[in-house]
């Protein structure tokens, strides 16, 4: 099984958390009683040295070692001493002799091998265990990790119902209307009931974008035909608002669905929001490859907050359509930047250069 494909974004983060959390403990207390382990080993090690020098000190019969003959100090007696070259030498008294000790040496390289030899040993023991703790990790973050994916599978197919079960009273809602609107064409009251329809609609929607899992099916795509094209189907829903579009010619590669959604949820606030007979301006800026879509509307007093979900400013809206615009810019690597003044309107840019055509960017 392939856990990039299975795991949702909120599953990948939990995991790597739990992995994380579990193996950086475990990790950090196994490293400590290695290196414990590892201080004790010299020790041994340096103790089992000082006991072949003490034997040797009788017979002299030791070729690992080398002999001298120094000034007795009496504090140095049967102690190993570790001299500034790095070598290992203990001193030992000589019978008969109250001037003299002898010093036997263990020269650094032949203390350096042993000690090489038992940090390679150590070493591995430690990578094993280490290991070990790797394979502890990832079972510990999966298992802990089940309850949340069964309950946002759950969460998933609570809201998927739900949605489904929206249809056959919102086309009947539609339907009546329709008819409704036959007879009275220009009633004030079908007409909301008609946005209130769409607005029901646009949420549907929204929360299946959310719920679905994003994939890319990019494909080459005239900007200013495409532009044009969510424009004219905003347009039919705004008729008080004046439209300015001013879009070159230029070439992107990108999923259309998703850079749909991400133009007819900015168009639609853009329109929504604004003030009667209001303008909004479309263009495409070819020197700094960016799409700008201004209004002149209302304005956001805190436009660093509009990507949170469930944030907004005025009880019209729910609060998760520039979520997912967020979202789904991410998922195609397009920057956008959001800067707003309160009664002055709201400009929105696309940073559309990961996605232009080589040609067009050229």
């Amino acid at each position: 099984m392939d856990w990039g494909i299975c795991l949702k974004r909120v599953e990948k983060e939990s995991f790597a958390k739990s992995f994380l959390l579990f193996f950086l403990s475990m990790g950090v207390m196994v490293a400590a009683l290695f290196y414990m382990d590892f201080a004790r080993s010299v020790l041994a090690l340096e103790k089992t040295i000082h006991a072949r020098m003490e034997i040797c000190s009788y017979d002299l019969n030791c070729d690992e070692f080398a002999f001298d003959f120094v000034p007795l100090n009496a504090e140095r007696l049967n102690k190993l001493v570790k001299s500034n070259d790095g070598a290992l030498y203990s001193d030992f008294s000589v019978p008969g002799s109250n001037d003299y000790a002898m010093r036997i040496k263990l020269p650094k390289e032949a203390y350096k091998k042993r000690l090489t030899r038992l940090q390679k040993e150590s070493l591995g023991r430690f990578a094993a265990a280490l290991f070990a703790v790797i394979l502890l990790s990832l079972l510990f973050a999966w298992y802990s990790l089940r309850p949340l994916r069964n309950a946002l599978r759950m969460t998933e197919e609570f809201v998927r119902d739900i949605l489904h079960d929206f249809n056959t009273p919102l086309s009947t809602i539609r339907l009546n209307v329709a008819m409704l609107k036959r007879r009275w064409q220009d009633s004030t009251e079908i007409g909301r009931i008609e946005k209130g329809v769409q607005t029901i609609l646009d949420l549907q929607q929204n929360l299946r974008d959310y719920l679905e899992q994003v994939s890319s099916n990019a494909k080459r795509l005239d900007l200013s035909k495409f532009v044009a094209s969510r424009v004219e189907m905003v347009r039919g829903n705004s008729p008080g608002i004046r439209f300015d579009l001013q879009v070159d010619a230029a070439t992107v590669v990108v999923d259309p669905k998703l850079f749909a959604r991400i133009l007819d949820n900015i168009l639609s606030n853009a329109a929504k929001y604004n003030s009667d007979k209001g303008v909004v301006s479309v263009r495409y800026e070819s020197d700094g490859k960016k799409l700008v879509i201004e209004d002149s509307g209302w304005g956001i007093q805190r436009p660093e907050k509009v990507f949170e979900r469930y944030y907004k400013e005025r009880e019209t809206g729910h609060g998760i359509g520039m979520h997912i615009v967020k979202k789904l810019c991410d998922s195609i690597d397009v920057d956008i930047e959001v800067e707003s003044e309160p009664e002055k309107g709201t400009r929105i840019t696309l940073d559309l250069r990961p996605v232009l055509s080589e040609t067009t960017a050229r």
